[in-house]
């Protein structure tokens, strides 16, 4: 099993955010995408998996977050 480094991208759905949780995935991250939307999130997510289809190590992780609610971030 080989290790990546982790990434965890807060507002990874669409702009800048976005644009690093990909360039990180394809310099060899793991990546742990952050933003309140989660079918966003799971469009980006999808973007990055479709460049590593062989290896199922680097499929990213979805955390749908809001960090201004208060129950967000106590969970």
């Amino acid at each position: 099993m080989k290790k990546y480094p982790v990434a965890i991208i807060t507002g990874a759905s669409k702009g800048i955010g976005k644009a690093c949780s990909i360039g990180l995935s394809k310099n060899g991250y793991r990546t742990v995408l952050v933003a309140r939307t989660e079918s966003t999130l799971k469009e980006v997510a999808h973007k990055i998996q479709e460049h590593h289809i062989q290896d199922n190590e680097q499929i990213p992780l979805v955390y749908p977050l809001d960090a201004v609610s208060y129950t967000h971030l106590r969970a």
